[in-house]
């Protein structure tokens, strides 16, 4: 199932205990909003000041410079672009601005997006006869073992479903970028499609 980023840094603030979502009580300005449910947490005078306040229809936020404890009311650092109407969702971040916590998950995604992919099926390589060496198409970025890479061959183009045979004995040898595929060669098997699974 698939999440928008603004969905998934609600629910990591929520995680964290850093974020808490509000909606405006009344009719507010540009610079100033007014949140009474927030007098829940925040009752006292000024205890809301520097936290963001995020506008989730206008996707901005604002540092809160002065707060009300008694009323709900909250002055923003500077204008946002529309006024606080009232019943607007708002996002409260206490730790982390939004920017903050979006940048963060993206690097999140980069460090684990190698654990996030499909496999890549390659089957542009074919027998050839005595050869033991092929290069790895570009198209397959890891065949580790440990991560489930397979070597298979094309056993017999006579069934439809063409069956594929695991190589039980094959290595990787790296040349700067270049991969090249270190396989036994099998008699019976040229012009037969070497299927590659990896990354």
């Amino acid at each position: 199932m698939s999440e928008t980023k603004a969905a998934f840094r609600r629910r990591l603030g929520r995680l964290l205990h850093v974020m808490r979502t509000a909606t405006t009580s009344a009719t507010g300005t540009t610079t100033s909003f007014t949140a009474i449910s927030l007098t829940d947490v925040y009752g006292a005078n000024n205890s809301l000041n520097g936290v963001s306040a995020y506008d989730t229809a206008a996707s901005e936020w604002r540092r809160v410079t002065v707060w009300l404890g008694t009323t709900g009311v909250a002055t923003v650092n500077r204008a946002y672009t529309n006024s606080q109407a009232n019943g607007r969702s708002l996002e409260i971040y206490e730790q982390f601005t939004p920017d903050d916590l979006d940048d963060a998950l993206r690097m999140a995604l980069v460090e684990a997006y190698e654990y996030l992919p499909s496999p890549t099926v390659d089957t542009s390589l074919t027998v050839v006869a005595n050869q033991y060496e092929y290069t790895v198409p570009t198209t397959v970025r890891d065949l580790e073992r440990s991560r489930g890479g397979r070597v298979q061959w094309q056993q017999n183009t006579a069934v439809s479903t063409f069956p594929y045979v695991d190589y039980d004995h094959w290595e990787i040898r790296l040349s700067g970028v270049t991969k090249t595929l270190i396989i036994p060669y099998i008699s019976g098997s040229v012009g037969r499609i070497i299927r590659l699974i990896g990354w």
